[in-house]
């Protein structure tokens, strides 16, 4: 931990405009899409930005033009079935294959070989920059009690917590949720760890009844919600527009969050407005995963003729929060790349056509990623200087890249670097 002076100024900083809640107060003077400035540390906090801080005769930390973010959240991940894909080298194929071969894998999950891959995963994570991550777990359908996985991760969860704020949240098929009795009693495991209830949603029959049981046991036991939902180009999948209207129905306690949602890009027109217009009423975010679906969704003989991905910029027209996750990691899933939101931004900012200023798109694995996995909504201002980090790159375009190495924290400088 950092045993930095609790009152010190950072000089010569960049923050994106788009993480300062309060830019008047806050201060700085105005460069692109940044401000840059003097920033003024009180009691461990930000205390706002000037021009020059000289006669303040304070410790002085010079970034020399290095932006400043609060840490990065990971909003969707697998730590379960991350960095198997070398015991599954004819895996390949389309989501049901993909699936098929990590099941098979299961039989190699046990506690030391969870806890060793979870383990490289939150490393990598807390390299990128990461405060908070949420890692999706998969719980067998009809089975109430935890996983093994469940218990290995939470137990992860203690150990890390010094360093990364870990959530939990349960994947479970949606026909599990027909049970009443067998809903209500896996959602108590869920809520002893504090845990996400979350369901995959894709093709299921009459899923309004399903959805109204688990919006019900998360709101009786103060659970936020994520659903796998919808992820599939085929155009059948309805399953985001069944759960906001079941959000819209049953008036949730905490968030809701529904990646994937491939099926939309198939939407046009009044069908996906309204659609979009539901989502938006009903505060639902949408976790947009690009290395996942790239790599599964529009499978053919040769070369994919869509892109995998989700109505990203009608989702953000239409009032929606959009947030990017790494998804899956070297698994059966995404045989390839490594657990760093900021590198699910920059693949979506190629393949989504995402254009600058790209300041207003790191809210999406900041600030609206932080409050869609029910956390704090942090920006730079007013915050504890724990919570942010700052990087070499100069420019948004250049964080957004990844080109200038991990980023740095201030919760692991000494006095002696100031």
């Amino acid at each position: 931990m950092s045993n930095l002076p609790t009152d010190f100024v950072i000089k010569n900083a960049r923050v994106p405009a788009s993480l300062i809640t309060n830019s008047g107060a806050f201060g700085g003077e105005k460069q692109n899409d940044c401000v840059e400035g003097d920033i003024v540390v009180k009691t461990g906090r930000t205390a706002g930005m000037v021009q020059n801080t000289d006669a303040l005769e304070l410790p002085a930390l010079d970034l020399h033009g290095k932006i400043v973010s609060p840490k990065l959240t990971e909003a969707h991940c697998h730590l379960d079935k991350c960095h198997t894909i070398e015991r599954m080298p004819d895996a390949g194929g389309d989501l049901m294959a993909a699936g098929e071969a990590q099941r098979a894998d299961k039989e190699n999950w046990t506690a030391s070989d969870i806890r060793a891959r979870a383990e490289r995963g939150l490393t990598e994570l807390y390299e990128a920059g990461c405060g908070a991550v949420r890692t999706h777990i998969d719980w067998p359908m009809g089975q109430s009690e935890p996983p093994l996985a469940w218990h290995v991760i939470n137990e992860l969860a203690q150990d890390w917590q010094d360093r990364l704020d870990l959530h939990t949240a349960a994947l479970i098929d949606l026909d599990h949720f027909a049970d009443h009795d067998l809903g209500a009693t896996t959602t108590k495991h869920i809520a002893r760890n504090n845990g996400v209830l979350g369901a995959f949603v894709l093709g299921h029959e009459n899923t309004a009844p399903k959805l109204d049981n688990i919006f019900t046991f998360a709101k009786e036991h103060g659970l936020n919600l994520d659903f796998h939902v919808d992820e599939s180009l085929d155009g059948t999948g309805d399953g985001v527009e069944a759960i906001a209207e079941a959000s819209l129905r049953n008036k949730p306690h905490g968030s809701v969050l529904c990646g994937h949602a491939c099926s939309l890009i198939n939407r046009e027109g009044d069908h996906l407005d309204g659609v979009i217009d539901k989502l938006a009423r009903a505060e639902i975010g949408i976790a947009a995963l690009p290395s996942t679906n790239l790599y599964l969704q529009s499978r053919n003989e040769g070369t994919p003729v869509h892109r995998g991905l989700t109505c990203i910029h009608e989702l953000v027209r239409g009032g929606v929060d959009v947030v990017f996750g790494s998804d899956n990691v070297r698994d059966a899933f995404c045989p390839i790349g490594f657990h760093d939101p900021m590198s699910a931004l920059s693949l979506a900012a190629l393949c989504a056509h995402l254009d600058g200023p790209y300041d207003r798109w790191l809210t999406t694995v900041t600030t609206n990623a932080a409050k869609f996995i029910g956390n704090s909504q942090l920006s730079v201002d007013q915050a504890a200087i724990s919570d942010l980090v700052f990087s070499d790159a100069g420019h948004t375009s250049e964080l957004v890249a990844g080109l200038m190495g991990k980023p740095h924290r201030f919760d692991s400088l000494v006095i002696g670097d100031i």
